[in-house]
């Protein structure tokens, strides 16, 4: 496991499970929360089995972010609450 912070870690994670779905290493990169989250929300930094970084997973009040590689939030792709939950239940 890398440290990044005293909050922040990158656990290492075999590439492929039994099921051959791949897993992904997670690090919290920006953690603006009090218990719930806030209008700035959470920044997650999103890694392959590899350790190579895939993008950044920016999730707020409004909806979630994906900024692949170097994309700012501004320039990501959003998703509201309600587009995320109908893609998740396949509606």
């Amino acid at each position: 496991m890398k440290r990044c912070a005293s909050w922040c870690s990158v656990e290492e994670v075999p590439s492929s499970t039994d099921q051959g779905s791949e897993l992904y290493g997670l690090s919290i990169k920006r953690f603006n929360v009090s218990m719930s989250i806030k209008t700035k929300g959470i920044e997650l930094d999103v890694y392959d089995g590899a350790g190579a970084q895939l993008g950044d997973l920016v999730i707020n009040k409004r909806g979630l972010i994906w900024c692949k590689e170097r994309t700012t939030p501004a320039r990501g792709v959003h998703a509201t609450w309600k587009q995320f939950i109908e893609w998740m239940e396949g509606s």
